[in-house]
């Protein structure tokens, strides 16, 4: 077993002891995954080890990881998190997760891993070299004094220097929930890039309780054909939405997520896999324009939703811009967390546009401050 108490280091030692000073929180570093999951046993024993750390699963080879826990002053387990190389080889992260992020399942959740899916962006795809996961982070939530207060951040910046101390490698990441990352959380641990949606994991029994089908013709009307419907979603090879008029577009009513994204949520949890989806302009019938949902998305975010023509217009409208200005939101929102093609720069876009700008900020507030609170 290997257990600093202090750092040789001298800037990792400062670090351990800023901690200690502005948190009163004292930080152990080990690399032996057995006297981890011992403390985990003692200390967390509501959310067991992780595949990638617990040593019977995932064995981790000396200078190949390492974890960190906290305590307070009383002696007691507030904090984990814990880093280790993977096995990538000359793999991209994106190829390589595209085979094996099932290993890398939250901890403590009955999952169905054969429905649960990972689409690679274009950030994980072009990375490679030597790759950490990082992983196991948790402070505890019955502790107040500990949240607010910057500690979480510093903690995961604390844990970064460790790796590129010790491991050096050219990448770190690791998984959140969508709705953690998009409120910052990501940056302040220390997050370069995200990727909204890149995972999504599938608790068993899920489909039961969002996909129902029932059966029209031939004197049914309204019949519960859950069966029926679940076999013709088994054999869809492509999601397509046609739109015949250039009136209104995908992120100004909520009819197109629902569809479109209801479809591939349904599809991939039935199948296990995604399908190409597409959204088809028609309002010229004789020279159709053909594209993927997620090439529409971009074209609408910067054709209009950060259009500034647009937002100008909408101010004039009171209450009622303010309120269309949220619900763009909340579609784009929508269709990130039913199809995840919703790219991060697209969400930068809009923070800018509207909460970045003061004075579109202001305008919401002061008309609609409900909006603001939703955006």
């Amino acid at each position: 077993m290997s257990v600093h108490e202090i750092l040789n280091e001298p800037h990792l030692m400062a670090a351990q002891i800023d901690l200690q000073r502005r948190f009163d929180f004292h930080v152990t570093l080990g690399d032996d995954f057995r006297q981890y999951s011992a403390i985990i046993a003692k200390g967390r024993a509501q959310q067991p080890v992780g595949l990638p750390f617990d040593p019977g699963h995932s064995p981790i080879e000396a200078g190949q990881g390492f974890w960190l826990v906290g305590h307070t002053p009383d002696g007691a387990l507030a904090h984990t998190q814990a880093m280790r190389v993977i096995d990538n080889g000359a793999s991209s992260l994106g190829e390589y997760m595209l085979g094996n992020f099932r290993r890398y399942p939250p901890a403590g959740v009955a999952l169905d891993l054969a429905r649960s899916r990972f689409r690679a962006g274009p950030g994980p795809r072009q990375i490679t070299g030597k790759i950490c996961y990082h992983g196991e982070f948790w402070l505890d939530r019955t502790r107040a004094q500990l949240h607010g207060t910057g500690l979480s951040g510093a903690l995961a910046r604390f844990a970064f220097m460790v790796a590129l101390s010790r491991l050096s490698p050219d990448c770190v990441f690791g998984f959140m929930p969508n709705a953690v990352a998009c409120k910052g959380f990501a940056a302040r641990q220390g997050y370069m890039h995200a990727e909204p949606g890149a995972v999504r994991w599938q608790r068993q029994g899920d489909a039961a309780g969002v996909i129902e089908g029932y059966a029209y013709g031939a004197g049914t009307e309204g019949k519960a054909d859950r069966e029926g419907f679940e076999t013709r979603l088994s054999q869809v090879e492509a999601i397509v939405q046609n739109q015949d008029n250039r009136e209104h577009d995908i992120l100004d009513s909520d009819d197109y997520y629902q569809f479109e994204g209801g479809a591939a949520a349904a599809i991939s949890a039935i199948q296990g896999r995604d399908r190409p989806i597409y959204h088809n302009d028609h309002s010229r019938p004789e020279r159709p324009v053909i594209r993927t949902l997620d090439e529409e998305i971009a074209r609408v975010v910067r054709s209009r939703v950060v259009n500034p023509k647009w937002i100008e217009g909408v101010k004039r409208h009171g209450y009622k811009g303010a309120f269309e200005i949220a619900a763009t939101v909340d579609y784009l929102f929508a269709f990130s967390a039913t199809t995840g093609l919703v790219a991060n720069h697209h969400f930068d876009l809009v923070e800018e546009a509207f909460l970045a700008d003061e004075a579109t900020r202001d305008f919401i507030e002061e008309h609609n401050a409900p909006a603001l609170a939703d955006i």
